[in-house]
C-alpha cells in the first residue's frame, strides 16, 4: 500500500477533517482554509496540479459569493452520471446550485474537481 510522508495510511477521520475544511472554506467563501488540507498528500484533484485548483477554487469562491444571497447550506447529492458525491452549496434564494464539488473518495486518497456550473 501506498504510504503517506508519515508512513501512515490515511484513515476516514482523516478524509473526514479535508471534508470539514472544504466545507468549511466554500460556506465561509475563504479558499485559504482548504490550503493546507490541498496540500496533503492523500488529497488529489482533477486539475494538472494543486496550484492550478487552488487558483480556479479561488475564482470560483469568488463568483459564488458575488452570485449569492444569504448564507450558503450544503446538500450532497448523488447521481447515477457522476462517479462520487456531489457536493451542492445553495444560497437561501435561488433554486440551483451557487457551487458544485464533485468529490470522489476511496480508502487512501480523497480527490476533488469544481464544477463550472
Amino acid at each position: 500500500m501506498k504510504d503517506t510522508i508519515n508512513n501512515v495510511q490515511p484513515n476516514s477521520s482523516q478524509i473526514e477533517l479535508i471534508k470539514q475544511g472544504l466545507i468549511e472554506s466554500c460556506i465561509t467563501f475563504n479558499a485559504s482554509i482548504f490550503t493546507p488540507y490541498l496540500l496533503m498528500p492523500e488529497v488529489k484533484t482533477s486539475f494538472p496540479d494543486k496550484e492550478a485548483f487552488l487558483h480556479y477554487f479561488e475564482y470560483m469562491l469568488n463568483c459564488t459569493k458575488s452570485k449569492s444571497e444569504g448564507a450558503l447550506t450544503l446538500r450532497i447529492e448523488n447521481y447515477d452520471s457522476v462517479q462520487g458525491s456531489i457536493f451542492n452549496f445553495y444560497d437561501t434564494v435561488h433554486k440551483f446550485a451557487r457551487l458544485t464539488i464533485i468529490v470522489n473518495e476511496t480508502p487512501n486518497e480523497i480527490s476533488f474537481d469544481v464544477s463550472p456550473i
